[in-house]
């Protein structure tokens, strides 16, 4: 028998120390897995997924419809007495849009779990209060914006935030049970690709209009079913104190999804109700929206002035809803600008207007209360041919599940690609390694 050999029985043989027991008891219980292990690893995704697509779609949405969170940070700004923020309004939009949706897609992805529910939980502190605000003590106008996809009251909505900050918690505190198919090598991309499509995103809703509308005014919405009911319509409304009209104790009209919208009331230089007149037109009429006159862009004015030429030879109503005074300095300014803008101006409040177009100006074609379709000052058509006869007298097709279907999928290729990479490089680095062995085993 050899010596080393007579040594191992040896050891083998002799008592271990009470001290030494204990040690190899702890050392074996850490490689053994508390069987609650995978019950926390369950949770903590589960408590992940729902977190993280609640900061998707919101972010999502928020990132599609920029104009729209900008006149409703503006209402939050006035009722607070910060109008001074009100020329970083569009860029507060973009960016919290662009930080939830990276929020939401590293949760669900579980990629930095650290700094992800640290960060998720800083936006909670910020958020629960101000939604608490919102619930009751109400501020601002009910928001249309969002009416037709996502819509939650203020005091569910502040319910649920209580309840997304106590999952972030959780998160955090049982973070080292989170998993991820993405390794540090790429994690750090997640963060900066998302970031860039929410600003992508953002990019072409304010070049163009929104990809899918989820407004209550969306294309194929009836605005009749929006008239005050007879007897309820504020029969005049009032200039705030920047000039725009709003129209105090509005009437909030029942949705098929649950939820409200604003009334629509329309009125003329006179302070004539023309709402039922103008939204039961059997004819095609067209509406140029433009919320507020003094930032209304007139570069294509040219387009909107043929258009109306157009209107008038072929007997189509055509107005300019605006919640500028109609008699105002703005007004004026306006018209020469546009080089005559010889349409009639009606009057509208200024939330509704925002809501139901998310540009300015904007064009919408309606007939018997319908909205045909919406367009953009840079994609303002030129109508030539009846509308009878034209592709834009039709009411333009428009699923909005599609289309941010669509979104979701172009988004899960690039995130495809990049665990595409990680595994490349991993596979590189496993080969490497393999080599750099054999190597030395032959040494």
């Amino acid at each position: 028998m050899s010596k080393g050999t007579s040594e191992k029985q040896e050891n083998e043989n002799t008592p271990k120390s009470a001290s030494q027991q204990e040690s190899e008891k702890s050392q074996e219980t850490k490689k053994q897995p508390s069987k609650h292990t995978g019950l926390k690893i369950a949770v903590v995704t589960l408590c992940r997924l729902v977190l993280g697509m609640y900061f998707t779609i919101f972010g999502l949405l928020r990132a599609n419809m920029p104009v729209g969170g900008t006149y409703k940070v503006y209402s939050y700004l006035e009722s607070a007495g910060l109008d001074f923020f009100k020329p970083t309004a569009l860029l507060m939009t973009i960016l919290f849009a662009a930080f939830e949706f990276t929020i939401g897609v590293c949760s669900v992805l579980g990629t930095n779990i650290k700094k992800t529910s640290l960060y998720t939980i800083l936006l909670f502190l910020f958020l629960t209060p101000f939604t608490f605000y919102t619930a009751y003590f109400n501020p601002v106008q009910k928001d249309d914006t969002f009416g037709d996809i996502l819509w939650v009251d203020d005091k569910p909505a502040f319910w649920m935030s209580v309840a997304c900050i106590c999952i972030a918690i959780l998160i955090y505190v049982w973070r080292k049970y989170s998993k991820t198919i993405y390794t540090t090598r790429t994690q750090w991309l997640i963060g900066p690709i998302c970031m860039c499509f929410s600003f992508l995103i953002s990019a072409i809703s304010l070049i163009d209009l929104p990809f899918f509308d989820v407004s209550a005014y969306r294309t194929g919405v009836n605005l009749s079913r929006y008239i005050p009911s007879e007897g309820k319509g504020s029969d005049q409304g009032e200039f705030d104190q920047d000039e725009l009209f709003t129209i105090e104790n509005q009437e909030r009209v029942a949705r098929r999804n649950g939820g409200t919208a604003s009334a629509i009331q329309l009125f003329d230089s006179e302070k004539r109700d023309v709402t039922r007149e103008v939204l039961t037109s059997d004819k095609y009429t067209l509406l140029l929206v433009a919320p507020d006159l003094r930032e209304t862009r007139t570069e294509y004015r040219h387009v909107i002035n043929k258009n109306y030429e157009y209107a008038r030879e072929h007997g189509y109503p055509f107005y300019c809803l605006t919640a500028s005074p109609i008699n105002s300095q703005a007004a004026e300014e306006y018209i020469v600008e546009s080089c005559g803008a010889e349409y009639p101006f009606l009057n509208g409040d200024h939330e509704v207007l925002c809501s139901m177009i998310q540009a300015n100006p904007g064009l919408m074609l309606m007939k018997d209360g319908i909205i045909y379709r919406k367009w953009s000052m840079w994609g303002m058509p030129t109508f030539e041919a009846p509308l009878d006869t034209d592709k834009n007298g039709t009411i333009e097709s428009q699923s909005n599940y599609g289309i941010g279907f669509k979104m979701f999928l172009h988004f899960i290729a690039i995130m495809a690609l990049i665990l595409a990479i990680d595994w490349i490089l991993g596979g590189f680095k496993w080969t490497g390694q393999k080599i750099v062995s054999l190597f030395k085993k032959k040494k």
